[in-house]
């Protein structure tokens, strides 16, 4: 292991499973990859990319205010707004709770679920658009937010509350404000879902794999993307509602009784989960699901 972290990062060797996505995602190329982690080989912008695409939350900023808890350190009102710092008219009071990220980059799709959980009706994401600094950082932002659009109406809630923006971002406030959004409901399952390490994956892969292509040059169309997106995000989601339906332990027919799920839903759900490690199973009259650990 490195004797020490990068200054501008720090990284859990722990939580890092030596994926290489901050590698893959950096917009400088300052990270490597040595003996299985990451490490810093040039000069850090500071973006926030790799904390924001990191699908173990291994990574996180070393200045405080631009960690997940610095960030979120708010008082949260029904409009929520990531930005980037260039975006933010010094000294002006706006009728939202405006979070700088000082990247867009840094936006990760956890924090708007975060947000929501704690009150938030709508989000605004504001970034420089192709003046991004550390482009492709602002692209990045704006795939990570349609996923997030589209994970909520998978549950059921408005994707519509969440709209990206360039540049100024004050008529967004008010156009959200005015459609007067109910609270979300389900914001435990989105947040939940969205610390799914295949599904942050897939999220953090989608701009590069769709507009760059794979190693190979060989890139694959939107709409094909978003459903490889969306087949994850479903088993993410079914993961979150199952997991929190345990209560120590239940019968898989308990399960889809408080669930709503289909029984096969639920067992093809519960097996993927026992391949993960995520459940135990106990065959007595019927199978019996208990989270692990």
């Amino acid at each position: 292991m490195p004797d020490s972290a990068p200054k501008t990062i720090s990284v859990d060797y722990n939580k890092c499973i030596s994926c290489g996505i901050c590698i893959y995602v950096c917009p400088h190329d300052v990270l490597e990859l040595k003996d299985g982690v990451p490490v810093m080989v040039g000069k850090c912008k500071v973006c926030g990319l790799c904390s924001a695409s990191c699908i173990t939350k291994a990574i996180s900023m070393t200045a405080k205010k631009f960690t997940d808890e610095g960030l979120l350190d708010v008082d949260v009102k029904d409009v929520v707004v990531f930005t980037c710092r260039r975006n933010v008219e010094k000294g002006k009071d706006y009728d939202a709770t405006v979070i700088s990220l000082l990247c867009s980059a840094r936006l990760d799709p956890y924090l708007i679920a975060e947000v929501f959980e704690r009150g938030a009706r709508a989000v605004v994401v504001s970034t420089c658009g192709s003046d991004c600094r550390n482009y492709p950082g602002s692209a990045e932002a704006k795939y990570k937010a349609e996923a997030v659009r589209m994970m909520l109406e998978k549950l059921g809630e408005d994707g519509e509350r969440v709209k990206v923006v360039e540049g100024n971002f004050e008529d967004a406030i008010n156009e959200l404000k005015a459609k007067n959004f109910d609270a979300v409901k389900n914001a435990d399952d989105l947040k939940n879902a969205l610390l799914n390490r295949d599904l942050r994956a897939i999220i953090a892969r989608m701009r590069g794999i769709v507009e760059d292509g794979n190693v190979y040059g060989e890139k694959i169309d939107y709409e094909q993307y978003l459903k490889v997106l969306e087949d994850a995000a479903d088993k993410a989601i079914k993961f979150s509602i199952i997991s929190k339906n345990l209560n120590g332990g239940a019968k898989v027919s308990e399960i889809v009784s408080r669930t709503g799920l289909t029984y096969r839903e639920v067992l093809d759900a519960i097996l993927e989960m026992k391949r993960k490690g995520l459940v135990e199973l106990e065959i007595d009259e019927e199978v019996v699901v208990s989270a692990k650990g």
